[in-house]
């Protein structure tokens, strides 16, 4: 009753053919795909989601495509800390790991991958996003997505969501090509944390990436990284 995934970290990985019960590790990207995919009520227990800031938030989107999320037990994320207790009490048939840019070699996320393969005996499929160690590549994240559909055994719906996705990039791409330089909008990427402060990413990095390449904006954080900022040094900046 299993099958083998070759994960992101190119190991073979046996998990069940059907999975039931998946825990996820993920600021948002994988319950997305889920929900597209009409598989979350696979979920029993999501880390990275609801472990950093307010529980009780409601502004965060994949908590509009899918609310129930506030009922599942909350395991943790490597830059706050992990419950792997609280993972192993959900009695997961399956875990998936979302590696990002901020967690690619985090030290707390590598023992807690080996605590859950070793330790727990889940199976745990790893896949990562786009810039997660490379320069960002679109490809990258296309191939996390049909690695997410051949777990679900959904293939076919996996490769529209990419087709779909490379179609509004190159309609993107075709109405901002030939914008000249000199008109190219002046732009700050910016998530607010409250009313004075917010976390700026700066060139092709984090929320920011391919925003230079696909929409042709000019990015006035020219840093490759991503920076706490005050309202006075973003206005500074003159975006």
């Amino acid at each position: 009753d299993t099958k083998i995934i070759t994960d992101m970290r190119g190991l073979d990985v046996a998990i069940p053919k059907d999975p039931m019960r998946v825990a996820i590790l993920d600021k948002g990207h994988i319950l997305q795909t889920m929900v597209a995919m009409g598989v979350q009520d696979k979920l029993v227990a999501t880390g990275g989601l609801l472990s950093i800031g307010d529980k009780n938030s409601t502004d965060r989107d994949t908590l509009f495509l899918y609310p129930e999320l506030l009922e599942l037990p909350d395991w943790g994320y490597p830059l706050g800390g992990f419950n792997l207790e609280a993972l192993a009490a959900t009695n997961p048939d399956l875990v998936i790991w979302m590696q990002s840019e901020y967690i690619n070699d985090s030290q707390d996320g590598a023992k807690a991958m080996d605590t859950i393969e070793n330790k727990f005996k889940i199976p745990l499929v790893v896949i990562r996003g786009a810039g997660t160690y490379e320069d960002p590549s679109m490809d990258v994240h296309y191939q996390n997505i049909m690695i997410l559909g051949v777990v679900f055994g959904k293939e076919d719906l996996a490769r529209e969501i990419v087709d779909y996705m490379k179609e509004q990039i190159d309609l993107i791409q075709s109405r901002t090509v030939n914008i000249p330089d000199s008109e190219k909008p002046s732009v700050m990427i910016v998530g607010l944390r409250n009313e004075t402060t917010g976390v700026v990413w700066g060139s092709n990095w984090g929320d920011a990436k391919f925003s230079e390449e696909v929409a042709q904006i000019k990015n006035v954080y020219e840093e490759h990284s991503r920076t706490l900022m005050s309202a006075e040094q973003i206005v500074a900046l003159n975006p």
